[in-house]
């Protein structure tokens, strides 16, 4: 979360950007069923994993 916030601090970002930014943490965490997420934790096998399961639970991940 920290890299994230400092990120988000950083870059001047739209609101809309920093809500999205922070549903996809959200739900990641969810889908590691973690309180934290680290740099390994996103690997390539995870971010499909993650994709099939935000389809799953009705997420859209095509970015509307």
């Amino acid at each position: 979360d920290e890299l994230v916030n400092e990120y988000i601090s950083v870059n001047r970002l739209k609101a809309e950007t920093v809500e999205s930014i922070k549903g996809i943490i959200k739900h990641f965490k969810a889908y590691m069923g973690k309180d934290n997420i680290y740099i390994a934790d996103v690997s390539k096998a995870n971010v499909v994993g993650f994709g099939r399961w935000c389809a799953e639970h009705g997420f859209r991940t095509d970015g509307d």
